[in-house]
């Protein structure tokens, strides 16, 4: 009995640490940002597609768009890319994929309670923290939260005019 309630505030320890710590890119991060498009020189008109082709935007610089980071398809990253054009002749071209944010990382300070369960392994019944790390990972994944974009895209202009 002794054993069992000395175990109670170290399970209470382990699954607040978990909560807090799984998920994280979906709790403390966003899957879609503001990005500002800048030029040299500004007052260019820019177009923005994603990886399908479709345009994002259209505008001149400098401007702000909000873009999601994940292609929609769990695990992929968006890819935009950004075309500058001058009296209608394309001057300049940038592309930028998502990288994984930072926050995501958190899932894996969860990983050390994937392996804690009480009691021999049981493949029928997995323990509860296993289900819980995997589930928070799983989060950031269908959110898109796992993924960012830069704050920020310059471009120069190839234009001499």
């Amino acid at each position: 009995m002794k054993l069992t309630l000395r175990l109670i505030p170290q399970f209470a320890i382990g699954a607040l640490t978990l909560i807090l710590l799984s998920g994280c890119a979906t709790i403390f991060s966003k899957s879609d940002y503001p990005v500002t498009v800048r030029s040299s020189p500004s007052k260019l008109s820019v177009e923005v597609t994603n990886s399908a082709g479709e345009i994002m935007f259209k505008g001149t610089t400098p401007s702000t768009i909000v873009l999601p980071a994940a292609k929609g398809i769990f695990f992929s990253r968006e890819t935009y890319t950004f075309k500058l054009f001058k009296d209608d002749k394309e001057v300049g071209s940038r592309t930028i994929s998502a990288d994984i944010d930072p926050w995501f990382y958190g899932n894996l300070l969860g990983s050390p309670f994937f392996f804690v369960q009480s009691g021999p392994y049981d493949p029928v019944q997995p323990a509860p923290f296993r289900i819980i790390v995997l589930g928070c990972i799983a989060v950031d994944y269908v959110t898109g939260s796992m993924w960012r974009l830069p704050k920020e895209v310059m471009i120069q202009s190839t234009s001499s005019d």
